[in-house]
């Protein structure tokens, strides 16, 4: 048992203290997890069980001039992150292509790696949203996605903070803190009072703002998995399944559906688009495999997101769950179909066609030998099965 014990101390300081980056380990709150899993714990008791629960006989805070004050930091805040995430993305060293982790202490990494923790700090803050919630008893506010998204964003912010505070992940905190720049502002001018609603004819621009944040999310990630960019694919999973998670809980059940095949229509429509701009272009198409691959994750996100959704009643047709359900299967079959025979079956045979080209090229060497034993003795060792098959089809016997 003593062992045991040991093991997992060892494995748990390993990872906390070595794994962890050290531009960032040693800031508040980074040491270990163990304060932040405490706060979020009180946070998520407090905003839907013991702050309810205690004002229930009370009358509503008004809380005007806190709430003012909030809003105005949260926009400050917010525009110095953005600042400062789009100095690193702007520099010409970055490529939002493939950014891998860098340990460097160059001034620009340095200050960004560093940075990272008032992105963290700023999500800590942000939680103060929903117990104004519980104050001014607007509990109608206090959704699973509003409780979800602030704890998820809180925790991934510590994650990125601890072991990965440059990369990636700052393109994703650069898009939040611009969104948080405009919701914030509009929370501003609408906590103003009635007479500033007529400036605020783009509040509906927001969750489309949003929705866009996530595709861009999406994009960014599902891109990188394909490319070697020295940097934890689960991170990249992690991103995409979030965004698609929150894309859902933003927009509803058929929006998802409608939001994934458009993300696959974007990529295979310019696929299409370079095929047709001839052969020369045909070396930037690497990717084509990779599309039925995609089509096929999303067949099964909408099979595992409708299968889930008849289990609990949301206010929406079984039925079109069901036939949701059907139709994805059915197109799984076919697209699987044709992966498994353009692209699994193919690749078979073409290794079973090598082997036998190498056994042949052997052959062919042996006679060849036969004929030639001056330049065996000249070579004096074995030949590759490359070098034979090349030399078989350039060689013309006089």
């Amino acid at each position: 048992m003593g062992e045991i014990v040991n093991k997992i101390v060892g494995t748990y300081t390993y990872v906390m203290d070595e794994l962890s980056d050290p531009r960032t380990r040693h800031l508040p709150l980074m040491s270990n997890p163990l304060p932040l899993l405490i706060l979020v714990g009180v946070y998520l008791k407090f905003c839907t069980s013991i702050g309810p629960r205690l004002m229930k006989n009370r009358p509503a805070f008004e809380l005007k001039t806190v709430i003012m004050i909030y809003n105005i930091f949260q926009v400050l805040l917010s525009a110095f992150l953005l600042k400062k995430g789009l100095y690193y993305m702007l520099s010409e060293d970055y490529s939002f292509v493939c950014d891998p982790i860098t340990h460097t202490n160059d001034p620009r990494v340095y200050l960004t790696a560093r940075n990272s923790w008032w992105y963290f700090f700023a999500k800590n803050t942000e939680l103060l949203e929903t117990v104004f919630f519980v104050l001014r008893k607007k509990n109608n506010q206090i959704s699973t996605l509003h409780l979800y998204h602030h704890t998820m964003v809180l925790l991934s912010a510590w994650l990125a903070c601890k072991f990965f505070p440059v990369g990636p992940l700052i393109l994703v905190g650069t898009l939040n803190s611009f969104v948080h720049v405009l919701m914030y502002t509009y929370y501003f001018l609408a906590g103003l009072g009635p007479q500033y609603q007529k400036y605020l004819w783009w509040k509906k621009h927001l969750t489309l703002i949003q929705l866009i944040q996530f595709s861009i999310i999406i994009a960014h990630n599902v891109n990188a998995l394909f490319h070697d960019c020295n940097y934890p694919k689960l991170v990249h999973v992690f991103l995409i399944s979030n965004a698609l998670l929150l894309t859902y809980m933003f927009v509803g059940p058929l929006i998802l559906v409608g939001t994934l095949n458009s993300f696959v229509h974007v990529l295979m429509y310019t696929y299409y688009f370079l095929a047709g701009l001839g052969p020369q272009y045909q070396k930037y198409l690497w990717w084509k495999k990779h599309l039925t691959l995609i089509q096929l994750i999303q067949f099964s996100i909408i099979i595992a997101h409708n299968v889930n959704a008849l289990f609990h009643d949301c206010n929406y047709p079984k039925l079109v769950h069901v036939f949701l359900i059907s139709n994805a299967l059915l197109l799984t079959y076919m697209f699987g179909n044709f992966y498994y025979n353009s692209y699994v079956k193919v690749k078979s045979k073409k290794t079973e066609v090598n082997a036998d080209e190498g056994d042949d090229s052997s052959k062919f060497l042996t006679k060849y030998f036969e004929k030639k034993p001056e330049l065996r003795e000249v070579i004096g060792r074995p030949l590759s099965d490359e070098f034979c098959k090349s030399y078989k089809y350039s060689y013309v016997d006089s």
